[in-house]
């Protein structure tokens, strides 16, 4: 259900955003950049997934926008810096940065999903769950 005004017109606007990062964010982006420092991250798969992304800073001010701007009401907004980014190039950025280099190697997805579900398997017959 939608909120709307007293006349009927909508109050409510979605944002939705990419992955968040910026200075203050906790998060993923976070502990890949700390495990790339200690170099203790080798990716999974081609690292050719592709995702979008968005400054913290640009996150307030898309909020800012929403909720000041009459025709924002009712209406929904992806808010993103407007590129799709790899998985590489994101690793590559933030291995630049303090001029290290990204891994080298990384580990095929199959046989790492497959032992994933191994995992889980034992986990189940150990304890009843996953």
């Amino acid at each position: 259900m939608n909120a709307k005004r007293n006349g009927g017109q909508p109050l409510d606007t979605v944002l939705r955003l990419g992955a968040v990062y910026g200075s203050r964010i906790k998060g993923n982006y976070e502990q890949l950049t700390r495990a790339l420092s200690r170099n203790r991250f080798i990716p999974i798969g081609s690292g050719l997934n592709r995702r979008t992304l968005v400054y913290d800073k640009d996150v307030g001010r898309a909020a800012v926008l929403a909720v000041s701007h009459s025709a924002a009401a009712g209406r929904v907004f992806n808010v993103t810096d407007g590129n799709f980014h790899t998985l590489n190039e994101i690793i590559e950025s933030i291995c630049s940065a303090p001029g290290r280099k990204p891994p080298r190697l990384s580990l095929p997805f199959g046989p790492i999903r497959t032992l994933i579900s191994l995992i889980k398997l034992y986990r189940k017959f150990l304890f009843g769950t996953f």
